[in-house]
């Protein structure tokens, strides 16, 4: 895995703040992938990995802002599949999985907080299980 993405998910203080560079770091350091059946991955599997669904980068994206002292949530949108994970954070809506701001309004099945959704994480880490 890239050096920059360790940096910024160190809490460095000298790795970048800007949320769009952030989000640019784990788009090209994080490797998507489709998963049958949807686990949600730790931040500290998807580093192992090096790849995950929506999800996982969401959650991995809102670790990086939390150690930044930035406020952030997951945000699920429908798809026509089930639902796609975004990451919303002082008024702005981060697709990690496509690097790129959503400026329109969207559904939204359902807000969550980055500490819900690490927990929803930690529990599939633990059970193996399925959290939606």
């Amino acid at each position: 895995m890239a050096v920059i993405l360790a940096l910024l998910l160190s809490g460095c203080s000298f790795s970048p703040v800007d949320p769009v560079l952030i989000m640019a770091e784990i788009h090209g350091s994080v490797r998507y992938v489709h998963e049958d059946i949807d686990r949600w991955q730790t931040p500290d599997e998807t580093r192992r990995r090096g790849a995950g669904d929506c999800e996982d980068f969401a959650i991995l994206f809102m670790e990086a802002l939390w150690l930044r002292g930035i406020e952030s949530g997951m945000v699920l949108t429908p798809t026509e599949t089930g639902s796609h994970a975004m990451v919303e954070s002082r008024g702005v809506v981060y697709d990690v999985t496509g690097n790129q701001i959503i400026d329109e309004d969207l559904p939204v099945i359902e807000r969550m907080s980055y500490g819900t959704a690490l927990g929803y994480a930690i529990r599939d880490s633990i059970s193996g299980g399925v959290t939606k």
